[in-house]
This record gives C-alpha cells, sequence and structure tokens, in this order.
C-alpha cells in the first residue's frame, strides 16, 4: 500500500487556503476580455448560526440551494440561502460508529431523496434522506466485490474539498470516482502518473472500468510536491478535468469518449514551477510548504447551468509577505462554454473560498469573513458584458 505522503500536510494546505486568499485591497478590480465586468461589491447577509461559512464539500441542488457536509457536526445539510432567516432547511445527522456508521466522509452526491452517494476512504455508501444505510460497498480493500479493479494497483479516491469529486449519471447507472495509483506514491516517477485519474462504477453489474483520462507529461518527468493533483468537475454531457500545475482545461466528451485541450492561461501568472531541491526530489515538509506557497494553484473549473458559464478560482503568490510566509491572493476567471475568458478578476478582501460556491441565475455567491459568527456573509458575483 503506498505511503499518501501528502496527506499528512492537507490540514495545512486547507488552512493556506483559507487564509491567504485575503490580501487585496480594492472592493473592484477588472481584468482583461474587453467590455465586460463584474460587480464585486453585493453582500448577501444570511441569519443563522446553525450552518458553517465555508463547506468543503457541497453540492448545487438549485439557484441558491445546495447540499453539503459538515465535518465538525458530521452532518449532511440542505441550505436555501433565499431564505434569509432559515436557510437551513433540513439536517441529516451521521454516526461515526455502530452498524449505522458513517466515517471519513469524502464526499456527497445527492441524485434523490432515496438515493444519497457517500464516498469515503474505505466505503461507498447508498443511503436516503432519513439516513438509512440501503447498500455499503467496500472498496480499496481485498473484501470488495467491484470487478474489474485491481486494488492493489489503483485506490479509488474521492476528495471534494481538494477538487476530486464524485458524480452519478442515471442514464449510465454509473458512478464517476476519481482513482490513483496504490503500489507508488507521488514521488515515484513516472509510476505514480501511468494510473488514470479516474474510474467508472457500474452499479448495476458492480464493474469498474479506468478511464483512459491521464496526467500531463510533465508529471512522469518532474515532480510539482503538494500541486500533483487534479481537479475534476461534471457537466450533463462532460467531464472537465484541469492540474493545479497549469493552466490547460481538458473536456472529456461522454458520448464520443474523446478528450479536447482548451488553452485558458491566466493573465496574471504563469504556470508552476518544478518542485526540485539540489536536483532531486525531496521529501523536506518546510520546502513543500515554501513551493505550495511561492507557485499558483489552478482550481476546479465549475459549471453554472444557470448562466451557461464556468468559472475558475486561482491561487496565486503575492508580490509581499509577512514574516516567512508569502501569502496569495485569489482571483476568479469567468469562462464562455467554448472555454474562451470573459474575464478574470481578483477577488476582493475578505473573500474566503471559492470550494463554498452557490450558483444563482445572476452569478455565483462566494462566501465572505464575518464579525458575527451567527452571521454568514456571501459576495454576490455578477457578469455583464457590452
Amino acid at each position: 500500500m503506498m505511503i499518501n505522503f501528502y496527506s499528512r500536510y492537507l490540514g495545512l494546505i486547507s488552512l493556506l487556503y483559507l487564509c491567504t486568499m485575503c490580501t487585496n485591497d480594492s472592493d473592484r478590480e477588472y481584468l482583461g476580455a474587453g467590455a465586460c465586468i463584474i460587480d464585486t461589491t453585493s453582500i448577501i447577509q444570511v441569519n443563522s448560526p446553525a450552518i458553517t461559512p465555508v463547506y468543503g464539500i457541497t453540492q448545487q441542488l438549485k439557484p441558491n440551494r445546495f447540499i453539503a457536509y459538515t465535518p465538525i457536526i458530521h452532518s449532511i445539510d440542505w441550505v436555501d440561502l433565499s431564505n434569509s432567516n432559515s436557510p437551513l432547511t433540513k439536517r441529516l445527522q451521521l454516526l461515526h460508529e455502530g452498524p449505522k456508521g458513517i466515517d471519513n466522509v469524502k464526499d456527497i452526491y445527492f441524485h434523490n431523496s432515496d438515493t444519497i452517494f457517500v464516498a469515503c476512504a474505505y466505503h461507498l455508501f447508498f443511503i436516503d434522506s432519513e439516513g438509512t444505510i440501503i447498500r455499503k460497498i467496500p472498496i480499496n480493500q481485498s473484501s470488495s466485490p467491484l470487478k474489474g479493479i485491481d486494488f492493489s494497483s489503483v485506490t479509488l479516491y474521492a476528495h471534494k474539498k481538494n477538487g476530486t469529486g464524485i458524480h452519478y449519471y442515471p442514464k449510465e447507472k454509473s458512478l464517476y470516482i476519481p482513482c490513483k495509483a496504490s503500489r507508488y506514491d507521488q514521488f515515484t516517477i513516472p509510476d505514480h502518473y501511468e494510473v488514470p485519474i479516474l474510474a467508472k462504477w457500474d452499479i448495476s453489474n458492480d464493474s469498474v472500468t479506468i478511464l483512459d483520462l491521464k496526467y500531463p507529461d510533465k508529471f512522469r518527468q518532474q515532480s510539482y510536491g503538494l500541486l500533483n493533483r487534479p481537479n475534476i468537475s461534471y457537466t450533463a454531457d462532460k467531464i472537465v478535468y484541469n492540474f493545479k500545475v497549469d493552466s490547460d482545461i481538458y473536456v472529456y466528451d461522454l458520448k464520443t469518449q474523446k478528450v479536447i485541450t482548451h488553452k485558458c492561461p491566466s493573465q496574471l501568472v504563469d504556470d508552476a514551477e518544478p518542485f526540485l531541491v539540489r536536483g532531486t526530489v525531496s521529501r523536506d515538509p518546510e520546502a513543500l510548504m515554501n513551493h505550495l506557497r511561492g507557485n499558483p494553484d489552478y482550481g476546479v473549473v465549475i459549471f453554472n447551468p444557470y448562466r451557461n458559464e464556468y468559472y475558475r478560482s486561482l491561487l496565486f503568490p503575492d508580490d509581499f509577505s509577512v514574516g516567512r510566509k508569502q501569502l496569495k491572493k485569489m482571483s476568479l476567471m469567468v469562462l464562455s462554454p467554448e472555454f474562451k475568458v470573459k474575464k478574470e478578476i481578483i477577488l476582493p478582501k475578505g473573500t474566503v473560498s471559492f470550494m463554498t460556491r452557490v450558483f444563482t441565475e445572476q452569478g455565483v455567491l462566494l462566501p465572505v469573513l464575518s464579525d458575527d459568527e451567527d452571521i454568514k456573509l456571501y459576495r454576490h458575483l455578477k457578469l455583464t458584458c457590452a
């Protein structure tokens, strides 16, 4: 079984992600893309001590409405931000242990009230909205009933908070789950990167197919430290993926089963540099974190079906540091359905996460820091083009 070196530092990465996005001093900033502008001044206030301002796992249900997992409470929440005085419409409390236990949740996918998929480290669950476990399937272990996958070589690995979520396509009766190498850790070049990034599980017969969606060649040549991971998202007929080290976007068409690459560079920063220490790969935690702080981190590409546009976040190094720690800014790129850049902006100070984005018919809501823990604030970004 591989030693997943970077997992020891996911907490540090999450802290870096939340705490270093807030260095921009302006309330509005426009970059490029002709006559399009994004208004960032609108703030939505929600009065609710019951919900968290930042969820690591979310799934959009309707405009302003989403389902989310709260790790501290270990609950699945149904949230409607259009109801500013009572946004928490339902909470399903999960158990950690016992015959009804569901632990180490990595992602959830709501299909309907009778079928919610919950991906964990060593099991996949089907549950209903009342918490009844319909099915519990072992994964990443020899007792798994899944066919067509060798868990000594490939690990199913969902981690929505870090950009690799699951998705169910009912027409195919298939759940798509990210995967990675089991035998080789991230520093084993090229072996770790020979394993594709996504698997398809047909729930009608428990067969698994490893899709031919691969890492770029650069990963087979040199290490990128903690930025070695992919981002994966889904639309009704496409799978969109990219990698944290560069700006290219890959689109896999479910019908044709072909991949098209789109060049989508940022105006703010170049791609990440390889992680090299004295010409060799190093497992030094401090060196890894310094490389992470000093390089851009291209975020997951998410489709807003209510406006027919994509969004991608980008963390990039600021031009100053506090003490020995280099800070980062966060930008947001708005893309057309053809992956052309409509607008890219540096997000204003206080915007804390893209993973808890909420799509609306006017744009996207992103959480903002609030001095009152009972009040949740969301910045409403609205794109308009002449």
